[in-house]
């Protein structure tokens, strides 16, 4: 049940029912999203949760971590190299290609 609510939150409860050889890999990726938020996970990690899903997808799959986070407390750590959607979030932690750390920007 919980699983299901959890899909529909990214709009694909329709393939709940579908094998991963069976979806695009932006639905693939989709399908991640509900599998890390099911449950009382107090951090989700996401390696570029919207790095293959269109805007209007990344956006809904933003949306709900940023829901999660003022509603319910949890943290979400993204790896992104969307400048956009880093912009968006409360603290960011530049790296620099060697792993270095270049910069914090905290809202």
């Amino acid at each position: 049940r919980l699983a299901l609510l959890a899909l529909e939150e990214v709009g694909i409860a329709d393939l709940a029912d579908r094998f991963p050889d069976e979806m695009s890999g932006g639905q693939q990726q989709r399908v991640a999203i509900p599998r890390a938020i099911v449950g009382e996970r107090r951090l989700i990690l996401a390696d570029e949760p919207t790095g293959n899903l269109g805007r209007d997808n990344a956006e809904q799959v933003f949306e709900l971590l940023r829901r999660l986070h003022l509603l319910e407390g949890r943290t979400s750590i993204i790896v992104t190299h969307n400048e956009e959607l880093a912009r968006r979030c409360d603290r960011v932690l530049r790296l620099s290609p060697a792993g270095r750390q270049l910069d914090v920007r905290e809202i």
